[in-house]
C-alpha cells in the first residue's frame, strides 16, 4: 500500500481490513449499508455506527486516515460520494448470490480497479 493511496473499501463489516489498511498509510473510506444490529434486547445501533467506533477505538494508529460511509450496493448516488478514489477492495462479500449482481454495479460505477478476497465455504 502505498501512503494516500485511496481506497474504497466495500462491506467492511467491523473494518479489520480497512483499519489495517489505513494503520499502513492509506486513505481509507470504510463502507456498509448502515443496518440495524441488535446488541441485545434493549440495546440497537447500525453497522456504521459500529464500523465508526472500531475506528475510533484506533484512531492512535490512523491519523485520520479512515472515515465511514454508508454505501449500499447498486445505489449510484451512495457510490458517487465515495469518489475519488484509486482502489477498491471487498474481503468476504460473496456469501449471497442475491446480492452479486449489486455488487458488480457498484464496483463497475466506481470505475476503479477492484480486488475481492473470498474463501469458499462448504
Amino acid at each position: 500500500v502505498l501512503p494516500s493511496t485511496r481506497i474504497v473499501e466495500l462491506g467492511s463489516g467491523v473494518g479489520v481490513v480497512g483499519i489495517g489498511l489505513a494503520a499502513l498509510g492509506a486513505q481509507v473510506l470504510l463502507t456498509d449499508p448502515d443496518l440495524p444490529v441488535a446488541l441485545s434486547e434493549s440495546e440497537e445501533s447500525t453497522t456504521c455506527t459500529l464500523l465508526q467506533a472500531n475506528i475510533d477505538r484506533n484512531a492512535h494508529l490512523l491519523d485520520n486516515r479512515a472515515r465511514v460511509a454508508r454505501l449500499v450496493w447498486g445505489n449510484d448516488q451512495d457510490a458517487n460520494n465515495a469518489k475519488p478514489l484509486d482502489i477498491v477492495i471487498a474481503s468476504d462479500v460473496l456469501y449471497n448470490p442475491d446480492y452479486y449482481k449489486d455488487l458488480a454495479h457498484s464496483i463497475h460505477y466506481l470505475d476503479a480497479p477492484a480486488i475481492i478476497a473470498y474463501q469458499p465455504r462448504l
